[in-house]
């Protein structure tokens, strides 16, 4: 075993170091110290898995685009437990679509707020290549919004700019769940990150959402961000029904030189918008590649989970 003589903090083989900073250890029941375990192999004495597996298909051209996206693998779960066909879903910060398209594949409502006419458009696009034969509709409030409706009356709204101010144009108690992922501060805009370089530098794609003012993302001051989303988060309390859902896909990250536990700084602050925190779901994301970022001097971890918080409006 050959150890980095730059290693000052253990014994370990940079081949060794690197498996044990994924933030998840999957622990499985060995037989004997002799058996082979396969890697995530699973094991249960109850009926049931204790673990669900989630498998999201590669990125097709169009979701590939956006320099954040989560899985519509995740998101079916989460609809299909939360709401019933023909519910009205809402996802504040719409992106990709992917919230969207899941509510077509499953059959509800859809409200989506998005700040970019880029993205807006590029939702649209993964919607009418999913469902070519939307019925057009041209009663819409603002030149960049998109209303489409199916054969059988669902309807698929698109607003077009800042959650903050769009979203007061909803009734109060009009929505039946919301299923979101926020922007994670300023994280994707990082010039000599190993996983910006790989996954989004060679390709000659985006690493951010848009440079608008408006975007949350841009904002400097973390504290100053979070604040903002509460904002956002107090009107979503304010149009949820009674006794229904608010789902938050999100993740921590790391910053320059600090560690920044965002799950846990949003949970207090959508709490104080007046909502429950009901439960946290882990999401492992083992298609992730282990980067070599405090090798072979410090600890840094690689994050390879995601947290769905999942609230409720009590009153």
């Amino acid at each position: 075993m050959d150890v980095d003589p730059r290693n000052r903090l253990n014994g370990l083989s940079n081949s060794e170091w690197l498996r044990l900073t994924s933030s998840v250890w999957w622990n499985v029941n060995q037989r004997s110290a002799a058996s082979k375990v396969p890697l995530l192999a699973l094991e249960t004495i109850g009926e049931f898995p204790t673990v669900m597996n989630s498998s999201p298909p590669p990125l097709d051209d169009l979701k590939r685009q956006h320099p954040a996206t989560f899985a519509e693998c995740d998101i079916r779960k989460l609809i299909s437990f939360f709401s019933k066909r023909e519910d009205v879903v809402l996802d504040p910060f719409l992106g990709a679509g992917s919230t969207m398209l899941t509510c077509l594949e499953t059959e509800r409502n859809c409200i989506g707020v998005e700040l970019f006419g880029k993205w807006v458009s590029l939702s649209r696009k993964r919607l009418e290549n999913a469902y070519p034969n939307f019925m057009p509709i041209y009663k819409v409030t603002a030149d960049r919004d998109i209303l489409l409706m199916t054969g059988n009356g669902l309807r698929y709204r698109i607003l077009c700019g800042d959650s903050r101010e769009r979203l007061k144009e909803l009734r109060s108690h009009s929505v039946d769940l919301i299923l979101t992922s926020p922007p994670y501060w300023n994280i994707l805009d990082k010039t000599g990150d190993y996983k910006a370089l790989r996954m989004r530098r060679n390709f000659n794609l985006p690493t951010n959402y848009g440079s608008s003012k408006k975007n949350l993302g841009n904002i400097g001051d973390y504290s100053e961000f979070l604040r903002q989303l509460k904002i956002v988060f107090r009107q979503c309390a304010r149009v949820l029904r009674s006794r229904k859902y608010l789902c938050v896909i999100v993740s921590d990250f790391r910053h320059r030189n600090r560690f920044y536990p965002f799950h846990a700084h949003l949970t207090n602050a959508i709490e104080r918008c007046g909502l429950a925190l009901e439960g946290i779901t882990v999401i492992v994301n083992n298609r992730k590649h282990l980067y070599p970022y405090g090798l072979p001097y410090s600890y840094v971890s690689n994050i390879h989970h995601s947290y769905v918080l999942i609230f409720r409006k009590m009153k």
